[in-house]
């Protein structure tokens, strides 16, 4: 049966090949002002199609995303209406126009199976809404914003100042972190003291700091504790949540520079320092003197 439909295939268009002079000899002026004037109505209904989509998915949608999905959606209605138009205008059959798009869609997944396979995770990303340009992603060794999001890759300006290109196939099948996905983040920051200090005022200090500062969030709470006793430290541990807006950064260079500084300062002013590492020997027998007589 699949032979016999290939033979029949093959022998169609062989004929269409044959009379391809009468084929063209039917066509006019008029076919082609009826291709342009399709082409026209199909870009009209895109316009339409995408107002109607935008406004009924604009509050579901990121723009970038919704930008993506019209533009799709557009054309794919100009393709669809010339697949329905140029059979009968080259006097094809629907067959045949069918077995020639399958066959083209084949040579170009075979022949750039790499812009196929990004196409697809691109739509695919699209559908999981899992960023937007102006977020900060992590996708692998590479971090940084994101500045533009295409069909078939992404474009992410590192911190420093590196704009990196990376095909959606990659992004699909990789853990990504994306650090603005939530409205806040929470940060955790560990300091040590020495064991004579009192470890009470030093939580009071850490805790008056980060309570004071503009961006710490009042709801949840700043949290300050005694986290872990070292050999040779008493480490504290403050953790507190901040806009993601605000903290921009993968290094957290901001963060860094508005506490860690501030901590370090406040402790010493309260004379407890924070100790380096340091080990304690205890002989358990006194050491002997031996005096050579002369």
């Amino acid at each position: 049966m699949i032979f016999g439909d290939l033979i029949n295939v093959s022998s169609t268009m062989k004929e269409v090949t044959e009379n391809a002079d009468a084929i063209t000899s039917d066509f006019s002026w008029g076919d082609l002002v009826f291709v342009f004037l399709l082409i026209i109505a199909a870009y009209l209904i895109g316009l339409v199609v995408a107002h109607f989509m935008k406004i009924r998915f604009s509050h579901r949608m990121k723009d970038d995303q919704l930008a993506l999905a019209t533009m799709i959606v557009r054309v794919l209605i100009i393709f669809i209406s010339l697949a329905l138009a140029l059979p009968g205008l080259f006097h094809l059959s629907m067959t045949l126009v069918f077995l020639l798009l399958v066959g083209c869609i084949i040579v170009i997944a075979m022949s750039s199976s790499s812009v196929v396979g990004n196409a697809a995770a691109g739509v695919g990303l699209l559908y999981e809404h899992t960023f937007s340009p102006g977020d900060f992603i992590q996708v692998g060794d590479v971090t940084g914003t994101v500045v533009a999001v295409h069909l078939l890759s992404i474009l992410i300006r590192t911190p420093s100042g590196v704009l990196v290109r990376i095909p959606n196939n990659m992004l699909y099948s990789t853990t990504l972190s994306n650090f603005h996905a939530h409205v806040a983040r929470r940060y955790s920051y560990d300091t040590g003291i020495r064991y004579e200090d009192d470890a009470g005022m030093a939580i009071g200090i850490i805790r008056k700091i980060i309570e004071s500062h503009t961006f710490v969030l009042k709801n949840p709470a700043p949290e300050v504790f005694v986290s872990d006793i070292d050999p040779s430290s008493i480490r504290i541990r403050c953790r507190f949540w901040v806009p993601s807006v605000w903290a921009n950064t993968q290094d957290d260079l901001s963060l860094r520079t508005e506490f860690i500084l501030r901590i370090k300062e406040g402790l010493e002013a309260a004379g407890i320092e924070i100790p380096f590492p340091q080990t304690t020997v205890h002989l358990t027998e006194p050491v002997r003197e031996e005096t050579g007589k002369t």
